[in-house]
């Protein structure tokens, strides 16, 4: 008897482990093509820095970006300069009153959510990004009138005894 019972649980068991494998199968084959598909992607790596800069020369830098290719216009000396973004380096050229100009720079702090917020170039100056505009509060009119406050009934004068 004890023969037919552990034949009997080897085969359950086999038949549960094969089961499971089984109803696994679909679940592994999706892993695998989400990790194929992921390793198939180009990683961005590229940092945005697009957005409005200001400069420890006084000038306001308005940057464009497009993968990690950027330009900008500085305020209000019109000067333009273009340049490329790789990882944390960065290297531009510019015009400025028919004057041309090369640097490179490197991105130096980020805040907390990875966001480039300084910019230290190889002529000394350096880019603070602009602090974030506060998102506009758009006010809108109550759909019903406010209740009124019901005054308090007035005070009778008592007569005199």
């Amino acid at each position: 008897m004890s023969k037919h019972l552990s034949f009997w649980s080897f085969a359950l068991l086999a038949a549960i482990a094969i089961g499971t494998l089984a109803c696994q199968m679909p679940a592994r084959q999706k892993l695998v093509k989400m990790a194929q598909m992921i390793s198939s992607q180009k990683p961005s790596g590229t940092t945005d820095i697009s957005g409005k800069w200001i400069g420890s020369n006084k000038i306001t830098y308005i940057i464009s970006q497009k993968n990690n290719n950027f330009t900008w216009t500085a305020i209000p000396t019109k000067g333009r300069a273009s340049g490329k973004i790789e990882g944390d380096r960065l290297s531009v050229s510019w015009v400025l009153a028919n004057r041309k100009g090369t640097a490179t720079g490197r991105i130096t702090q980020r805040d907390r959510t990875g966001r480039a917020i300084r910019i230290e170039w190889s002529n000394g100056i350096f880019f603070t990004r602009s602090a974030a505009p506060a998102l506009p509060i758009k006010l809108t009119k109550p759909k019903a009138p406010a209740p009124q406050l019901k005054k308090p009934p007035k005070k009778q004068k008592l007569p005199d005894l």
